[in-house]
């Protein structure tokens, strides 16, 4: 069974940057973007089938990455694990966003090729 991806990020350069380490570290992930959280929130709706880990970004246009997780904590319940791929190094931030229970881990800009590695193999081990 693939792991399904994730990632909701604005830019266009960082969804790309994220694809490449992804493929890197296994060319079997099935991965799908979106640029915002309304986005993501669309595509989940629609989808039969949810990702096994959301990379989200915090700060977005339409719908940031908090109003996101407001959304999928309270409305719409999903079984996937979040984890917060952000640039702010802000303590509130990282305290705010990793409160949600689904939010499994907070990872900081710019993408470690390592850390995003452990990461996604630690939450697959705890599956």
């Amino acid at each position: 069974m693939k792991t399904r991806i994730m990632v909701v990020d604005d830019s266009e350069t960082e969804r790309f940057i994220f694809s490449l380490v992804l493929k890197k570290i296994n060319a079997d992930l099935e991965h799908i973007e979106a640029a915002n959280g309304q986005e993501a929130l669309e595509l989940l709706k629609t989808s039969d089938t949810h990702p096994d880990f959301i990379f989200l970004d915090l700060n977005m246009p339409i719908m940031d990455g908090f109003e996101f997780l407001e959304e999928i904590t309270n409305k719409h319940h999903i079984n996937s694990k979040v984890v917060v791929v952000s640039s702010s190094y802000r303590e509130d931030d990282i305290k705010r966003s990793t409160s949600y229970p689904i939010v499994c881990d907070y990872i900081a800009k710019p993408i470690n090729i390592s850390a995003l590695t452990d990461t996604i193999n630690i939450i697959s081990a705890a599956n």
